[in-house]
């Protein structure tokens, strides 16, 4: 499926199946994607700004320069992000270390990690720790 680029503002996909999904610049402000299965799809530089993606399976997708400002990311699985926005963002209970999210130049400020630590920030990737 290819929806590269496409404007997808408050839709709800609530269990959808997007495996393999060429969601490359795409724009999800707002919208819900909770129990999503979306493995190894294409999230590069993808806006999921507001976006819940509670128990979805983001295993071996691409999450490199994603704006996932105040997204909510409870429960998911899935390994890293390189290059993202991270402001906000909710990764309670994630399938993934603080490790991989605290690296990767990601730009992180006041986000809880899967262990439930707040890193206050704002930090870049591996930068000085501010919790």
């Amino acid at each position: 499926m290819n929806l590269r680029g496409a404007d997808l503002r408050s839709v709800y996909l609530i269990g959808a199946d997007l495996t393999g999904a060429d969601l490359g610049g795409i724009f999800l402000e707002s919208c819900c994607l909770e129990g999503a299965i979306i493995r190894d799809a294409n999230l590069f530089a993808a806006n999921v700004r507001h976006s819940s993606f509670d128990k979805a399976d983001l295993r071996g997708s691409i999450l490199s320069q994603m704006n996932a400002t105040f997204g909510h990311f409870w429960e998911v699985q899935m390994r890293s992000l390189e290059d993202a926005i991270l402001v906000e963002a909710d990764f309670r209970g994630a399938h993934t270390d603080d490790g991989l999210i605290c690296r990767g130049m990601n730009l992180i400020w006041n986000t809880t990690m899967p262990s439930g630590t707040v890193i206050r920030g704002p930090q870049w990737g591996n930068g000085r720790d501010n919790r």
